[in-house]
């Protein structure tokens, strides 16, 4: 399949870190891009590059139907048994609950049309507990969208 171009991405990639801020539910959190953050929150990242899964031959010149998948990683500070799992999890599931209630054709993504976002991975670990205590889980989700006339 092939691919679509890297400054494309990051233009979704900054739209959905967008949205995800706007999620009421997670009080505010703000999302920082790949892995731009500081110790403990949530960063959003593209898995590989999104690729273009039809071209509309008889269409537009350049419309096609794309496909991004993209992971969200939270960390947080390790505290004792189930906490750290709730507090790492919860905000990853709340996202795929705001994505699944989501009426679709409002998800601005610039010059694009979003057609389905959903959750593809549930939250897993990542890799255990680090040297300065945090605990990062991490969720992937898909973006499938409609680029008209690039």
């Amino acid at each position: 399949m092939p691919e679509i171009p890297q400054a494309e991405q990051r233009q979704i990639i900054d739209h959905l870190a967008e949205a995800i801020e706007g999620i009421s539910a997670l009080s505010g959190a703000t999302v920082a891009i790949e892995f731009a953050r500081g110790e403990a929150g949530l960063v959003i990242k593209a898995n590989g590059g999104p690729y273009k899964q039809k071209t509309y031959v008889n269409g537009p010149a350049g419309d096609f139907v794309g496909e991004l998948s993209f992971m969200v990683l939270n960390t947080v500070q390790q505290s004792d048994g189930v906490d750290s799992v709730l507090g790492a999890t919860e905000p990853l599931l709340t996202i795929a609950d705001f994505f699944d209630t989501l009426d679709i054709s409002t998800l601005d993504i610039g010059e694009r049309a979003a057609v389905k976002i959903e959750m593809t991975s549930r939250p897993q670990d990542m890799a255990g507990v680090q040297e300065n205590g945090t605990i990062t889980f991490f969720a992937v989700y898909t973006l499938t969208y409609r680029k008209k006339g690039a």
